[in-house]
């Protein structure tokens, strides 16, 4: 089950391995119970931990859900688009019930 907008969601994240970084803005272009595609101006290097906090359609509000960069690619005006891995945690299980919810409700 996939998370499909017609708007990318925006997303605040932090890199907890390099805390003297300040936390960055981007924005969710796929979000899945397993991981997110994230777009950001942010330089993310392939295996950093990001952890992410956003909005759900609807304002639930996600916090302190972690995943780990799979990918990275940056383009040549510097964005960098992310693939995401989301690792195993209670967060991680509540955005899988609060999609299955959006999904549900929207049938």
């Amino acid at each position: 089950m996939r998370l499909e907008s017609p708007r990318p969601l925006p997303a605040l994240f932090e890199l907890p391995d390099e805390p003297e970084r300040q936390e960055c803005w981007g924005r969710l272009l796929a979000l899945d119970a397993f991981g997110a595609t994230l777009l950001c101006q942010a330089r993310v290097d392939k295996g950093a931990r990001l952890r992410l906090r956003f909005d759900l359609p609807g304002g639930e509000r996600i916090e302190r859900l972690e995943g780990d960069a799979r990918a990275v690619k940056r383009d040549y005006d510097g964005y960098s688009e992310v693939r995401l891995l989301w690792r195993l945690s209670a967060e991680k299980e509540r955005l899988g019930r609060a999609l299955l919810h959006i999904f549900v409700s929207s049938v």
